[in-house]
């Protein structure tokens, strides 16, 4: 299995697709791993070159259960173009993800030959939120809380979509793995700084997609997000939080015309 050593941790990524192609690397939200974009991969690897990671905490990556940010994770995300040899790409990431992209964004934008943003934002969570965080992450970690309906609870408002086209395959991963890995990955989401104010420092233009019923991300935050980035939103009807996995048809649609648009730009991709 291919992996990159970033400050300690061995990031597990997949590269799909032609070096030829334009690089896509994609990063998977909170709960999930880089086999959340399985449905990306299938539609669009003859137009990109497709790499998906897994972040601290969750897949095959492993940590050494080491804190870190968000930053971190745009430092690994890094890593992995250095690894492939790639000097630019467009970066992407849903939710979690997102947080990551932006912020590899401000961190080495000459990495960076354009952005998709699906269902996130760039501030951090408000008290409300916090406590919502607080109370899941202290189920999620305590083995004394049956694992299989907390799954079940979680999946409806985290991926959306179809219990058992959509959801069920996460819920038997989550049953399937030791729920204790993500407990830095909850600690790094609940502890976020906001970028707000430095997004318009970002040049690259964007794809900000998001699912119309989203209940994890507002409609506000991710408008503000797309407006600070001189773009506006790609709203898909009857999706939630995971648009990309629910209604990959209107997603890789929004993502294969980005890429033409960026190479019709003749951005150096």
């Amino acid at each position: 299995m291919p992996h990159v050593t970033s400050n300690g941790a061995r990031i597990r990524y997949d590269d799909t697709g032609s070096p030829a192609l334009p690089a896509l690397l994609l990063a998977h939200g909170m709960f999930m791993d880089r086999r959340m974009f399985d449905r990306q991969i299938d539609e669009l690897s003859q137009i990109a070159r497709i790499i998906c990671w897994d972040a601290r905490g969750h897949g095959d990556t492993t940590d050494q259960d080491k804190p870190f940010t968000y930053w971190q994770s745009a430092q690994d995300a890094l890593a992995v173009l250095d690894e492939l040899d790639i000097e630019r790409a467009v970066i992407g990431g849903m939710s979690q993800g997102g947080f990551t992209a932006l912020r590899l964004a401000l961190t080495a934008p000459e990495r960076v030959s354009g952005l998709v943003l699906i269902g996130t934002e760039a501030g951090r969570p408000t008290p409300d939120q916090v406590e919502q965080y607080n109370e899941l992450f202290a189920a999620w970690l305590d083995d004394a809380v049956p694992l299989e309906p907390l799954a079940r609870s979680l999946a409806p408002g985290l991926i959306g979509g179809d219990v058992d086209r959509d959801q069920r395959v996460w819920i038997d991963r989550w049953l399937c793995q030791d729920r204790t890995l993500i407990t830095q990955a909850a600690e790094c989401i609940v502890a976020r700084d906001s970028v707000t104010d430095r997004v318009a420092e970002i040049s690259a233009s964007a794809l900000v997609i998001r699912g119309a019923d989203d209940m994890s991300i507002s409609s506000t935050t991710v408008h503000e997000l797309a407006t600070a980035l001189n773009t506006s939103v790609v709203e898909i009807a009857g999706a939630g939080h995971a648009v990309n996995w629910t209604h990959p048809a209107p997603v890789n649609a929004a993502i294969r015309n980005y890429i033409h648009t960026l190479n019709a730009r003749g951005a150096h991709l």
